[in-house]
């Protein structure tokens, strides 16, 4: 089934990487989701075998307010975390990487998505101003923008992580019906980083 549903690109894809290559309708998952994309959540929501928990830090956009950075849930909670263009907004993102560890269940997976460009994150917590932010990071309330080196930061919150290119795994006639970007094109990487 095409996402066409899904509002963004980058959410179709997703959708099409946790159907597919974690085949999350066959199982049953706890799942945690950071500022859940409207449609992801109704979809999750829909799936008999998915209990689900959407947080954001402010509480009308989830169903619980939490900082990510200090989480407040028991360790070994979810078998799933789902947090795709968070950590760009985090001053402590390695802080709120040690916490997704510590919340994901032995044998889990955080599915983690970032704005990238290029090999190495640019990072300035002097840069407060947000004409700054967005000539240098790209948008006014990020904090950095990341580099492929990321890989890096997940793996030393403990996590063994993937990064891929998934747009890569489509065909020609997948990527016209569900309207991505021809490859190349598409620099949604999506990290699976596992406990």
């Amino acid at each position: 089934m095409c996402p066409r549903c899904l509002s963004l690109e980058r959410h179709r894809l997703l959708w099409l990487f946790l159907t597919r290559e974690l085949r999350i309708k066959e199982k049953t998952l706890s799942v945690l989701h950071f500022a859940a994309e409207p449609s992801l959540r109704e979809r999750l929501q829909s799936l008999p075998g998915i209990r689900y928990l959407a947080v954001d830090l402010s509480p009308a956009r989830g169903q619980a307010a939490v900082d990510i950075a200090k989480l407040g849930l028991k360790p070994e909670s979810f078998d799933m975390i789902l947090c795709c263009h968070v950590l760009e907004h985090i001053p402590e993102d390695r802080a709120a990487l040690r916490e997704l560890f510590r919340v994901l269940k032995p044998g889990g997976t955080a599915v983690l998505q970032v704005p990238i460009l290029g090999e190495t994150t640019d990072e300035d917590p002097r840069i407060t101003d947000p004409g700054e932010r967005l000539r240098r990071f790209g948008q006014e309330d990020h904090v950095r923008l990341y580099g492929r080196d990321i890989e890096k930061r997940i793996s030393e919150a403990g996590f063994r992580v993937e990064g891929v290119d998934y747009a890569t795994r489509l065909t020609a006639e997948e990527i016209s019906r569900c309207r991505m970007l021809a490859e190349g094109e598409n620099e949604d990487r999506i990290y699976a980083a596992r406990r």
